[in-house]
């Protein structure tokens, strides 16, 4: 299946580009993400995975009936990202995980929630000058406040922590200390730092 450039113009225009490029003369699955953490950008990238992994599906099929056998091929994630919100991410980051053989890459800025993107996959990668922002939720009160809601948005806000804090320790090798510490700071981390606190497995 080839995505027309009327297509891949669309996908643009919404932020998600989905192209495919060859890859060891069989094609490679890709997706662009450079947009905001959104619900409707969530459910547009959700969108694109489900396009690639059918179209892996039926190339994988073609090949085999031509008694062509070669391993699973990768979809590629690229994220350009200043992040968004954390529930939408969250929820992608569960689709993401159940994605078989998928291959992320920092390039550019990824930033707060759309690092959750970037740490999972079979393979994960940064380019050299990209940099990695990861921090502590935030939100935005305004309005008449009674204390409950404040103590109540307070225990949100210590569980929403709680979960990246619990993601970034499955998914890197910095110790959980070091991690409570990093993202109460905003610190861009390079990708030499990346690579050597397990963010990602390689530098492009």
């Amino acid at each position: 299946m080839r995505i027309s450039r009327r297509m891949a113009t669309t996908l643009l225009s919404l932020g998600v580009v989905s192209v495919p490029k060859p890859s060891h003369g069989f094609g490679s699955l890709q997706i662009r993400f450079c947009t905001d953490v959104n619900r409707d950008t969530c459910l547009r990238l959700e969108d694109a995975l489900e396009e690639r992994i059918m179209q892996r599906s039926m190339l994988t099929s073609r090949l085999e009936a031509e008694g062509i056998e070669i391993p699973a091929l990768p979809i590629h994630l690229h994220v350009t990202s200043g992040g968004g919100s954390l529930p939408s991410a969250l929820y992608m980051y569960d689709v993401l995980n159940k994605v078989s053989n998928l291959h992320t890459h920092v390039e550019g800025l990824v930033a707060s929630a759309a690092t959750l993107f970037t740490v999972c996959g079979h393979h994960r990668t940064m380019t050299k000058h990209s940099t990695l922002l990861i921090h502590q939720p935030s939100i935005y009160m305004a309005g008449d406040l009674k204390f409950s809601d404040l103590r109540d948005e307070y225990s949100n806000m210590q569980w929403y922590t709680k979960i990246l804090l619990d993601i970034y320790n499955e998914t890197t090798t910095m110790p959980y200390t070091e991690l409570v510490n990093l993202i109460q700071n905003e610190r861009y981390l390079s990708a030499e730092e990346c690579l050597e606190f397990g963010f990602v497995d390689e530098i492009v």
